[in-house]
């Protein structure tokens, strides 16, 4: 069977063109671990996205660090107001207040109503190294994982 998913992959056109490059990490990686499901959050903001007809130019992307459970949700723009409104929708009302959030740098995620919003909820936020996104790793698979994925189907679209 493993021969067979082989030997479809190599004759699948798709595949060979939106599969990722695989690279070998230059040192030893620490892996950032949570201790329970929805305690540790990675957050990320993927754009400029082909604007489709409804306009939505960003994808907003969370994982949890425990069970890598994605939500993910498209915005026009993004703005800390959106970023709040998503944290307490998407994630505490579904599943609980989270003990920490890792984030980039991004103004979003460093503005005052952000962090207003993380302390009030006795929220950690945690930052990734500027210009260095692989800090937050979970998240940037991820964010490689949905690209892949999302170039496929609007390639197949594209063909109907």
């Amino acid at each position: 069977m493993k021969k067979d998913a082989a030997a479809y992959v190599k004759k699948c056109d798709k595949c060979q063109r939106h599969a990722p490059i695989p690279h070998m990490p230059s040192k030893t990686l620490n892996p950032i671990t949570s201790l329970w499901p929805f305690a540790q959050w990675g957050m990320d903001i993927v754009g400029h996205l082909p604007i489709a007809a409804v306009q939505m130019k960003f994808l907003f992307v969370a994982t949890d660090y425990f069970s890598k459970w994605v939500e993910a949700e498209t915005y026009a723009s993004i703005k800390d107001k959106d970023v709040t409104k998503f944290v307490w929708k998407n994630i505490i009302c579904r599943f609980r207040i989270p003990q920490s959030i890792i984030a980039d740098n991004g103004q979003q995620f460093d503005s005052i109503v952000f962090q207003n919003f993380c302390s009030k909820l006795k929220i950690q936020n945690f930052y990734s190294t500027p210009r260095y996104p692989q800090s937050n790793g979970q998240i940037e698979a991820t964010n490689k994982t949905l690209l892949i994925v999302l170039k496929k189907i609007l390639d197949q679209a594209k063909g109907k």
